[in-house]
């Protein structure tokens, strides 16, 4: 399910988002996927120990400040 909320990201934390996603590399998931999974898996994830964590960094920034406007 993807549930999309609008306005969370300005439009540079946006632009940085898209430019870290665009120079991200992205492997099967079905390389990580357990055996139960593997068989289904249709996806693709960033790859290597620290995948996604400048991603995760910029919308955890993001979200604290949009909680303390609450």
């Amino acid at each position: 399910m993807i549930l999309c909320i609008a306005g969370v990201l300005s439009a540079s934390e946006l632009d940085t988002a898209n430019k870290l996603v665009d120079r991200a590399e992205f492997i099967d998931g079905k390389l990580t996927a357990g055996w139960h999974a593997r068989l289904v898996a249709a996806q693709h994830q960033r790859a290597g120990m620290r995948a996604g964590a400048d991603t995760a960094n910029l919308l955890q920034s993001t979200c604290n400040s949009w909680v303390g406007q609450l």
